[in-house]
């Protein structure tokens, strides 16, 4: 049997550096599923963000001078009425962590949308040989 709910999904953007990568989304995945009861974090090989130097402002141009930095990536779907409550926690963890690991993190880009959620669980059952 299937289960759908209706959830917010927050995906959160933030640089991060080389050498605190690994804590800094373990401290976030354990947090956030504390909380929510899971979280999927991208990090690692291939997961960059390219920013302007300008990036931060809100312009028709932006500044050729773009640099690359890795990347955390946090996707986390909540219960609506939770969502306030997610963002809220979100913006503190992530801040926390960073301060607790002297990153020298600036800024988090934070997206959200209503989603619809489904559910089902697997049945494992092995077949035997021949069937």
């Amino acid at each position: 049997m299937a289960l759908t709910t209706q959830r917010t999904r927050y995906i959160a953007i933030f640089t991060i550096e080389d050498d605190i990568l690994d804590k800094a989304c373990e401290m976030l995945g354990q947090h956030l599923s504390e909380s929510f009861g899971g979280v999927t974090i991208y990090s690692g090989e291939g997961c960059h963000g390219y920013w302007s130097e300008n990036a931060h402002q809100y312009l028709n141009q932006y500044s050729a001078n773009v640099h690359q930095e890795q990347v955390i990536i946090v996707q986390l779907s909540v219960l609506p009425e939770l969502a306030q409550q997610a963002l809220d926690v979100l913006q503190v963890t992530i801040a926390a962590i960073c301060k607790d690991l002297n990153s020298s993190t600036r800024y988090v880009h934070v997206e959200s949308e209503p989603v619809t959620a489904h559910h089902f669980k697997l049945d494992h059952k092995k077949s035997k040989a021949g069937d």
